[in-house]
């Protein structure tokens, strides 16, 4: 029977030699304690037992075999007890993917894991195996993702031609990392990798300050005059002071308006994950006119359930499809469009109403939480700035107002209030400076003179009715009177 060997010539090495039918096998692996080493060998008795007698292996000893190291696998497949393990490609990994979330998610998230796909597949490269892939290969992707390329793009005609397109903008890089990293969590969930690559990838989400603006009343009445039609002007209003996300717009229909209420029922795909499918939205002075506008204009017939833009939604793409009609409607007024068309108008909003109502009736209206508010809709106006500089400035001309005998004299008061409360103890003590407390030398008594340079018992002498006294010198001691 074999044994289990100790391999001088590696460090915790183990060695483990049985022969089967004739043949001796040869297996080395590392492990740290003997015991793991003995149910190391008794899982290896267990394939050689199952290939004998050709028996399926149960679930435990195929878990066993998804978790042992690279090296070990590959000595059992050479010996004919292990199948080779099935590679996992960057299409195949992410296909499965996107098969497995696409009736869970959100289309727009669909959209978006595609387009990291199509990503990973152009720098990796579609047949990459993904246990090839590094943290420094995760850490070129994302220089890679932000640095500008050429692309092939196709003309009508047939005929195709290169294209410089420049990086991706930085939160479009923070998604895809953070979409990468998730397919990688995926992969090593299944145990197709154990480690992923871009596990120490920083992808926190954080706003692009550079990419906000805010679209003001007096432009976005310039805006309303440059737009076509009755829709295109309640579209804009509604994204402009309804404060509404692209595709909520475009979803809601003519039931969804409450008119006795002069609400909006607004179906909230994000707020629906958290068990908030709908959210109640005021139909607003700004939009009310707009809305009467295109109300008028339908007939009769138009069920409920009609989508208010039924005819904005043409083509498979309709947010590319109305972003370009709607920055060459801008274009066509002179207005230059600014840098993110729809979420701008959402975040104008919400820093609007964030200055007059509490955060909780604005995170109620526009259904977001407050982190995502800080981070991607609030931001300070300059009129904001001309107030603070207002206060500031009239703050300094009442200070200047005040005489300064007035800031002496609280110093002074103060400071014989503070005299006054001092502790006890120090009361108690004799302050230098007090010239009454210092102590008097003592007089000297009747006939006794201390003669000095200055004094010479004359008192004494003039003064005959006193008792005869006694007169000392320092250097000569006492003297009779």
């Amino acid at each position: 029977m074999a044994r289990l060997i100790p391999d001088s010539r590696k460090k915790h090495g183990w060695r483990y030699e049985p022969v089967i039918s004739g043949k001796r096998l040869r297996f080395s692996f590392t492990c740290r304690l003997k015991r793991t080493a003995e149910r190391t060998v008794l899982r290896i008795d267990d394939l050689i037992e199952s290939a004998v007698h050709r028996t399926p292996l149960d679930g435990e000893l195929l878990r066993w075999l998804e978790e042992i190291d690279e090296r070990l696998f590959k000595q059992l497949v050479r010996a004919g007890l292990a199948k080779e393990r099935a590679g996992h490609t960057v299409q195949s990994l992410t296909n499965a993917i996107l098969e497995s979330k696409e009736a869970s998610v959100k289309p727009r998230t669909i959209v978006s894991m595609k387009q990291t796909q199509t990503s990973l597949i152009d720098f990796f490269g579609a047949d990459c195996d993904i246990t090839t892939i590094t943290p420094g290969d995760a850490d070129e992707f994302k220089s890679f993702l932000q640095s500008p390329r050429k692309i092939s793009k196709r003309r009508k005609s047939g005929e195709t031609y290169e294209k410089e397109q420049p990086g991706l903008a930085a939160e479009t890089v923070q998604r895809r990392l953070r979409n990468a990293k998730s397919f990688f969590n995926f992969a090593v969930r299944k145990k197709f990798i154990k480690d992923n690559p871009f596990a120490d990838m920083r992808t926190g989400q954080r706003g692009n300050r550079a990419r906000m603006f805010h679209v003001d009343t007096a432009l976005a009445y310039r805006v309303l005059d440059a737009l076509p039609n009755a829709r295109w002007r309640l579209l804009f209003s509604l994204y402009r002071w309804g404060g509404l996300r692209f595709n909520e717009a475009l979803l809601l229909t003519w039931d969804d308006v409450v008119a006795d209420q002069r609400v909006m029922m607004v179906p909230d795909e994000k707020g629906a994950t958290h068990g908030r499918p709908v959210r109640k939205v005021p139909l607003f002075d700004e939009i009310e006119p707009y809305l009467l506008e295109v109300w008028e204009d339908l007939s009769s017939k138009t069920p409920g359930n009609t989508p208010i833009f039924v005819e904005l939604l043409k083509g498979a793409n309709p947010n590319q499809y109305l972003r370009n009609y709607f920055i060459r409607y801008l274009e066509r007024a002179g207005i230059t469009p600014w840098p993110r068309i729809f979420q701008n108008l959402r975040s104008t909003r919400a820093t609007e109403l964030s200055r007059i109502y509490a955060s909780h009736v604005v995170r109620a209206i526009l259904g977001h939480t407050e982190e995502v508010a800080q981070t991607n809709y609030l931001q300070p106006l300059e009129e904001d700035y001309d107030a603070i500089r207002q206060v500031s400035s009239r703050s300094t001309d009442e200070a200047r107002k005040k005489p300064a005998e007035d800031a002496r004299g609280k110093s002074d008061a103060f400071a014989r209030r503070f005299t006054r409360t001092r502790h006890p103890m120090y009361n108690s003590r004799q302050s230098p400076s007090n010239h009454d407390s210092i102590k008097k030398p003592r007089e000297n008594k009747p006939g006794v003179s201390f003669v000095d340079g200055n004094c010479d018992g004359s008192d004494a002498r003039q003064n005959p009715s006193s008792r005869p006294g006694r007169t000392r010198t320092r250097d000569q001691g006492i003297m009779r009177t």
